[in-house]
């Protein structure tokens, strides 16, 4: 969906996200950001969609740094955003 320079508190994007914003959120995209970031995916699993925020920092590595379960319309407009 999208990924963005590492930010150790809340993002842009996370903040976005939170909101259920998920059209600003694609729209941050920036695939030119090298090294520490954090990316921004959807899992698609049935009729639910999760968003997850994966932290990859080179001192660091990588890890989970969120996750949620969406349904119905919520789920249905992430995922239309990510297309």
């Amino acid at each position: 969906m999208a990924r963005e320079r590492f930010a150790a508190k809340k993002s842009g994007i996370e903040s976005l996200l939170e909101r259920d914003d998920f059209r600003a959120a694609a729209a941050l995209d920036d695939r030119r950001v090298l090294g520490d970031l954090l990316a921004h995916e959807l899992l698609l699993c049935g009729s639910r969609v999760a968003p997850i925020t994966v932290q990859s920092a080179l001192l660091l590595g990588e890890r989970v740094r969120s996750i949620r379960i969406l349904h119905g319309a919520a789920a249905a407009a992430a995922w239309a955003a990510a297309g």
